[in-house]
């Protein structure tokens, strides 16, 4: 019995017709590490994953806003400021995104392309 190296042939993704933050790579990144949002990879890459607990997470802390601590909203407004995005609209694309993805998948797929 052995536990080995196994590859996928077939990897079929299928991309949601919403798009949100154009150009917004690495503020959008800032926005995530301000809602302590873990992702894969770097704040520069344009292709990363997120948990679908640790996105909730970032969705329940906007909820939330408003009992947070100074440092935590300062963080949040930064991020929200340079996204060119008030909270409520991130609020909404982040729940729109969250509907969308996938079913049966732990994971959020995010491109910037």
């Amino acid at each position: 019995m052995g536990k080995r190296l196994h590859i996928a042939t077939k990897y079929e993704c299928e991309w949601s017709d919403m798009t949100a933050f154009n150009w917004k790579i690495e503020e959008f990144h800032d926005l995530l590490s301000a809602l302590n949002v873990s992702y894969t990879g770097e704040s520069w890459d344009d292709e990363f994953e997120v948990s679908k607990d640790d996105w909730q997470r970032g969705i329940d802390t906007l909820r939330e806003y408003d009992s947070l601590d100074d440092d935590a909203r300062n963080d949040i407004d930064e991020a929200l400021n340079a996204l060119e995005c008030e909270r409520e609209k991130v609020l909404k694309i982040m729940e729109q995104f969250m509907e969308q993805s996938a079913p049966n998948w732990g994971y959020i797929e995010c491109s910037f392309f």
